[in-house]
């Protein structure tokens, strides 16, 4: 049989048989990461990464804090505009337009507090002072109005996305900065405002289910008096952090 030409049609045709396609068109049947371009199919161009931004930062793409659990999507009736709330273990996040605000709950507000920052020259912890806090391990809190302390500057303390905190005391906790201090320093200045994100106490910030250890798990009788019982055979789980989320 002498060699042919196969004049496809453009297009890819479903709703016939493989025989139909091939009878009437020929038509193509099936593709994957194809387009049509003068009658002929093509490849389509390379895959571009999208870029997303923390507030009205835009130009240090970021992403969000912690491991997502749950997601939901809408467009919304009064401007159009696709809208996504993402519920990490421990932050809240809407995208909206490639920028991220985090709209997790504020448990509360420490105002006008008065050189609540020690800094230590060499190191990057930091240490704030706020008389009974009530945070835990693992919370996190925002800075707002901090002025640049022992050349930790005013821009590193006041981000907004905030950091997670390590509790020494009912009134001082600490946390880590991303460059070390040049001296040591108390200070801030003396309106500073803090806010807390909900954390441990309200049930935000368990990335896993995590089995309980103490006594009452297990079988009856297992291990001796003030040993933790083995995870194997745990029969109690400390649930991880989880969001509801719907659209009103």
């Amino acid at each position: 049989m002498p060699l042919q030409v196969l004049k496809f049609k453009a297009g890819i045709v479903k709703d016939i048989t493989q025989y139909a396609s091939g009878k009437n068109g020929p038509y193509f049947i099936d593709g994957n990461l194809v387009r049509f371009r003068n009658g002929y199919p093509t490849k389509i161009g390379g895959w571009e990464e999208d870029r997303y931004y923390f507030n009205a930062d835009t130009e240090n793409a970021t992403t969000v804090t912690g491991v997502p659990k749950e997601i939901v999507a809408w467009r919304s009736n009064s401007d159009s505009v696709d809208r996504i709330v993402i519920g990490t273990h421990n932050h809240l996040y809407m995208l909206n337009a490639d920028i991220f605000y985090d709209i997790t709950p504020v448990r509360k507000i420490t105002s006008n507090l008065t050189n609540p920052v020690v800094v230590t020259n060499a190191s990057t912890t930091v240490t704030i002072t706020d008389a009974d806090h009530g945070a835990f391990t693992g919370d996190f809190i925002v800075i707002n109005s901090a002025a640049t302390t022992g050349g930790v500057t005013a821009a590193t303390l006041n981000r907004l996305e905030g950091y997670q905190i390590t509790v020494v005391d009912d009134d001082d906790y600490t946390f880590t900065v991303p460059s070390a201090a040049t001296s040591g320093v108390t200070g801030g200045g003396t309106t500073i405002d803090i806010t807390y994100l909900i954390g441990i106490a309200e049930g935000v910030g368990f990335q896993n289910s995590d089995p309980a250890l103490g006594f009452g798990v297990g079988t009856w009788g297992e291990s001796t008096w003030g040993t933790a019982r083995s995870a194997t055979s745990s029969t109690v789980s400390l649930s991880g952090t989880q969001w509801s989320l719907a659209l009103w």
